[in-house]
C-alpha cells in the first residue's frame, strides 16, 4: 500500500522535489506519513522549502492514493518503487532514476529497450509516425517504454 502514497507523493505537481522524496521517507518514517503529513511536519524536515513544501499541500487531493489504485486495478497497470525487488536493475545504476513505475503488460527482459519521445503537442501526422515505429520493433519483439507523458511519450 505504500506504493500507492509513493505514487501519489510524485504525482502532485508542483511537488515536494522528486530527488528529496527518499530522504523524506527516512525522515518520516513511510510514503504515506509524507504524503499526510502537515505543512509544519515537512517544513520540520529542513529537506523542503517553504514555497514547495505549500505547493505541495495546496495542490494534494487526499483522495489520489484512491483513484490509483482504482485507477491500475481496472487497467492492468501495476507499480513499482524503486525500491521494489522487481524494479528493473537496469534503472537502479541511473543517478536520477524515476522512483515510481507504471507497468503495463511485462517488464522487459531484454538488456535494451527503445523510448519514443515526441512533442506535447504533437500533430497528427507525428501520431501516426510514432504509432507505426512502435508496431513495427514491438513485431520485431524490440520492448517500447513510455514514460507516459501527454502528446509523443
Amino acid at each position: 500500500m505504500d506504493t500507492l502514497y509513493l505514487a501519489a507523493v510524485c504525482a502532485v505537481v508542483p511537488g515536494l522535489g522528486r530527488s528529496r522524496i527518499p530522504d523524506l521517507i527516512n525522515a518520516l518514517g513511510s510514503a504515506r506519513a509524507v504524503f499526510e503529513a502537515s505543512a509544519a511536519t515537512l517544513t520540520a524536515t529542513g529537506l523542503c522549502t517553504p514555497r514547495a513544501v505549500q505547493n505541495f499541500i495546496s495542490n494534494r487531493d487526499t483522495r489520489l492514493p484512491q483513484m490509483l489504485d482504482y485507477f491500475c486495478r481496472h487497467n492492468g497497470v501495476q507499480i513499482l518503487a524503486y525500491n521494489d525487488a522487481a524494479y528493473p536493475q537496469s534503472l537502479q545504476n541511473l543517478s536520477d532514476k524515476p522512483l515510481v513505475l507504471y507497468v503495463k503488460g511485462e517488464l522487459p527482459q531484454a538488456n535494451y529497450a527503445l523510448a519514443i519521445v515526441g512533442s506535447r503537442r504533437c500533430t497528427e501526422y507525428g501520431v501516426r509516425a510514432a504509432d507505426y515505429f512502435a508496431k513495427a520493433m514491438t513485431r520485431e519483439g524490440i520492448p517500447i517504454i513510455s514514460g507516459g507523458a501527454k502528446g509523443i511519450d
